[in-house]
């Protein structure tokens, strides 16, 4: 058993999927149509926003089939004690006009939710409402209708053989999306609408009360992939105006005080922090990475809801303290990104991370093309040869894969049914594995796997084989055999080792095993007590000469499948740093894919080693999106600097200044740093641009057909054609 030191691995236990957040499987029975509905244009004046004025704070649900239904079931029961109410009106003053879309999760009065899912989220809306400041909105991310339906739902006293005729104010938020259904009475009878545009569109139905009837459930819902506003519900009779619908235009609501967005990635020109607080108005203040306060302001909130509008900051790094009398501040970090110049290039395979169900398409806002993820197989494998993947694993792929981004899953690690639950060694044990990896890419269909996770780690290895090569080789060739069996395209990737470890490697390789690995894979850890990752060159060159040595002088990629750096460790800064350094060299140096670790933050103690990996902070109550790191927005810039652009070459300079050369004539792009500090002068007849790690762009002419760069440890992007550098100071 090899000793690993310090900086062995970056994690001791694998971090489980998160079971609030699986879907259910049923389905919804359906409804026969019938009864009496009608859908009109509404002729009441409506607050009308332009397209671009309804971009919301939360990224919207990719759907095309959108469904509201109002589920009323006829149910005999004493005359419920809801107190008859009216409709609330539109205010006589005249209306705050919030410029944007904020929602908020909420509970609304005199409504209850059943069957809740994390995937259907019942939210307060101020920022296009119908009826008084606040609307309903409905967000169900679910692929499929389940059983029981997530509803909001009342119980509403009515009279027995009583026509009572209903209506609401619906909004289409996702465009693509159609078919509004109503379902009433306890025959299940539905109703679907048709809605082509997002303007204000009224719905009208009736019902007809039984014979003793005095009490009548009524629910709102929404079938998969709807996003969809409802406002002014109401419901009357022939003879009584007054609607005994409690809270029909939602404006009783309680929400969790918070910033509201769900992602703090936000593109320039469109970016806003949406919030909900009870309090009268807030102060704002803006900070950049360099803690230079760049904006302030205030904003009332009249409904407990507003948005801070920050369209006007340009790309960077930014902090946001929001404060209120009496109340403790909240804070939160931000990133402002410039739209890819090429809609295309939106994001890169090249550059990819780690991450569990729980990040949503972060991966895709940062321009990541790649991502990895644990598929356990105890988990997955409870009764032999019978295979049940996690809910939410199907939607997770399906989500990223929409977004641009390949999901490769990790078959991993091991399963009570064999070898008595430790990493297994046996016949029976091997065989089984291999098969839950041919699983994997038969229900996954992804375009490549990777076979087990640091089997050369104690901790993730408890087989009584041990955790030598010759123990790894069975598990890798019945894998490779099962899963070319599914797919012979896929790229089976292995041995994913615990640092370079090249004796393990080479041990494998010896052993025949480079014959089941389209792409060799391994996390070099290796760094020392000052994180530098200039090391990766000579560990890169070493695993480059490996391969060939015992492929016949044929090289094959190389992913590095893991690599990072821990903020309980590092600075921000220097993580954020290492991160370009290291994916710029990777690249350089024959690496195809390079998979930092981690996306999302394991653990909120930031003094915690192997929970602050992530690029991102997990959520908290008062703001539950992830706020990036530093290293988020070193990350998207680099991606949009080099982002579809091959490695060419490295300048001559010296050992400690670094010039990488991405694409080549006017489309050149230069990533430079310099671990010594360093005055590089290039020739140039045209003026360059100059970006920073952190994406403040700036235009440098050249005097006397020279350009002049400082460079330090923190890499800048040097975009333009340019000749001869030399050291010059």
């Amino acid at each position: 058993m090899r000793s690993w030191g310090h900086w062995s691995s970056r994690r001791v236990n694998p971090t489980p999927i998160d079971a609030d957040r699986i879907l259910p499987t049923s389905t919804q029975s359906h409804y026969l149509a019938h009864g009496d509905l009608t859908m009109t244009n509404s002729p009441k004046p409506r607050r009308k926003f332009s397209r671009e004025q309804l971009i919301p704070l939360i990224a919207g649900v990719s759907a095309l089939v959108i469904v509201l239904a109002f589920v009323v079931w006829n149910v005999a029961a004493p005359k419920a004690a809801v107190p008859e109410t009216k409709p609330t009106g539109s205010p006589t003053t005249e209306p705050v006009v919030i410029p944007d879309m904020v929602h908020v999760a909420a509970e609304f009065g005199g409504w209850k939710i059943s069957a809740a899912d994390a995937n259907v989220r019942f939210s307060a809306e101020a920022g296009s409402v119908s009826d008084g400041g606040v609307a309903l909105r409905i967000d169900n991310s679910l692929s499929q209708e389940v059983t029981p339906l997530p509803s909001l739902g009342q119980s509403i006293a009515v009279e027995p053989l009583t026509k009572y005729d209903f209506s609401a104010q619906l909004q289409v938020v996702n465009r693509k999306a159609k078919a509004f259904s109503v379902v009433v009475g306890d025959e299940g009878t539905r109703h679907d609408f048709d809605v082509t545009d997002d303007s204000w569109t009224e719905v009208e139905w009736s019902y007809t009360t039984a014979d003793a009837q005095t009490a009548l459930p009524l629910s709102v819902l929404a079938g998969p992939g709807v996003s969809v506003i409802a406002d002014g519900l109401t419901m009357t009779t022939k003879d009584i105006e007054s609607s005994p619908l409690v809270n029909g235009s939602f404006e009783d609501y309680s929400a969790p005080t918070q910033v509201a967005n769900s992602s703090l990635v936000m593109s320039a020109g469109e970016a806003n922090i949406g919030l909900a607080w009870r309090v009268p108005s807030v102060t704002w203040s803006v900070t950049d990475e360099l803690g230079t306060e760049v904006s302030s302001g205030a904003v009332d909130l009249p409904q407990g809801l507003g948005v801070v509008p920050l369209d006007t900051l340009a790309q960077g790094f930014y902090s946001i303290k929001l404060a209120a009398d009496g109340a403790e501040p909240i804070d939160t970090t931000f990133l402002v990104l410039d739209k890819p110049k090429d809609s295309a290039a939106v994001t890169d395979a090249r550059f990819g991370t780690h991450a569990y169900a729980n990040s949503g398409t972060l991966a895709a806002e940062l321009g990541m093309g790649s991502l990895r993820t644990d598929v356990l197989w105890a988990e997955a494998e409870l009764t032999k040869n019978e295979y049940v993947f996690k809910p939410i694993l199907d939607p997770m792929f399906t989500s990223l894969q929409a977004a641009g981004v390949e999901v490769m899953p990790v078959s991993d690690y091991n399963n009570t049914l064999y070898d008595i639950g430790r990493t297994v060694s046996s016949d029976e044990g091997i065989a089984a594995y291999g098969k839950y990896s041919g699983e994997i890419a038969k229900h996954f269909g992804s375009s490549s796997i990777e076979i087990y996770n640091e089997f050369n780690h104690p901790p993730f290895n408890n087989g009584v084989c041990g955790v030598e090569a010759e123990c790894y080789l069975p598990l890798l060739k019945a894998s490779y055999e099962a899963v070319k069996a599914e797919n012979p395209a896929i790229t089976v990737v292995g041995p994913a080792t615990a640092r370079h470890d090249d004796e393990w490697i080479t041990d494998l390789y010896k052993l025949g095993g480079i014959q089941y690995l389209d792409a060799i894979s391994f996390h070099p850890y290796d760094y020392d007590s000052t994180g530098a990752p200039e090391f990766l060159m000579a560990t890169l060159q070493q695993a480059g000469d490996r391969i060939r040595e015992y492929n016949n002088g044929v090289s094959k990629p190389i992913w590095l499948t893991e690599l990072g750096w821990s903020t309980a460790s590092f600075s921000e800064e220097q993580q954020a740093q290492f991160l370009v350094r290291a994916q710029t060299i990777a690249l350089a140096n024959g690496v195809e894919k390079f998979f930092w670790y981690d996306l999302v933050n394991d653990f909120n103690d930031p003094a915690e080693h192997e929970g602050n990996f992530g690029l991102v902070k997990l959520g908290t109550e008062t703001v539950p999106a992830l706020a990036p790191k530093l290293s988020a927005m070193s990350q998207a810039v680099l991606i949009r600097a080099v982002g579809g652009k091959d490695w060419v070459s490295r300048d001559e300079l010296n050992e400690s200044t670094y010039s990488y050369v991405f694409g080549s004539g006017a489309d050149e792009t230069r990533v430079a740093w310099a671990t010594a500090p360093a005055t590089v002068a290039y020739a140039s007849d045209e003026p360059i641009t100059v970006t920073s790690q952190y994406g403040h762009a700036s235009e440098v002419s050249p005097v006397d057909g020279v350009i002049t760069i400082s460079l330090g440890e923190q890499p800048q992007y040097l975009s333009g054609a340019v000749t001869a550098p030399t050291i010059v100071g």
